[in-house]
Formats: structure tokens, sequence, C-alpha cells
């Protein structure tokens, strides 16, 4: 654990939480996480970073932070994820009404939607 950590069972809070050396094959990593819980994977380059991406199913949401068009372009082509969003991790919290849901196992239609986006792709940038 780099930073967090702490929580509080009577109140069911868990302090914001980096995670750093994390195994593959932990829940972390298999599960979807559904709190204030970072698991940090470290790769030796963009294109490998893709690669992990591709070796697993599609997750819920996919950050890219950084402010290069091109990468950006190639990230949302190559990613498959319920979103896609460029330097704005926070933006499903800010934006409520925001479509979130994902793509094959991790669910067809949009939580938070007032209709279904079924089959688009769902691309923020800041």
């Amino acid at each position: 654990m780099v930073i967090g950590g702490q929580s509080d069972a009577q109140t069911l809070r868990l302090a914001p939480t980096v995670m750093r050396d994390v195994e593959l094959d932990s829940p972390l990593m298999t599960e979807e996480i559904f709190g204030p819980i970072l698991p940090v994977i470290e790769v030796e380059s963009f294109d490998a970073a893709l690669q992990f991406i591709a070796e697993r199913p599609a997750p819920l949401a996919a950050y890219l932070m950084s402010e290069n068009p091109r990468l950006q372009s190639i990230f949302s082509d190559r990613v498959r994820a319920g979103a896609i969003v460029h330097n704005a991790p926070m933006t499903h919290l800010i934006v409520p009404t925001l479509p979130f849901g994902g793509v094959g196992d991790s669910g067809m239609v949009p939580t938070t939607a007032s209709t279904a986006l079924s089959g688009s792709r769902r691309c923020v940038r800041s």
C-alpha cells in the first residue's frame, strides 16, 4: 500500500487507497472495484499498457493521462471499455448524469443515463 487504507466499520468508510505491487491474479485485478482503491501496475511503454488492457476483460472505464492527441486517439481506438476518459478521472463523479455502464461481462446498460447508448463508444476529453 502506498497511501490510504484507513477504514471505519461503523460508518462503512474507506479512505482513498493507492496500491502497488498488486498480484495480477488478486481480486483487486480480477474483480470490478467499487470503492476508492487504485491499484497501480507499472508497464514499460504505452504499447505495453495497451497490450496489458487488451489481454483482460473490458473495464467499466479506462482513463488516459496524456496531453498527446496522437496517444489519445490510439487509446480511444484500441481500448474497449464502458467509457474512455482523457485527463479527467473524476468525470463520472462530478457529472452524475453521464452514462456509466460496461461492455461484455461488465454489463451493457449505462447505470445513470436516461436512455441507453447501447453499442456506442463514449469518450470524454478535458
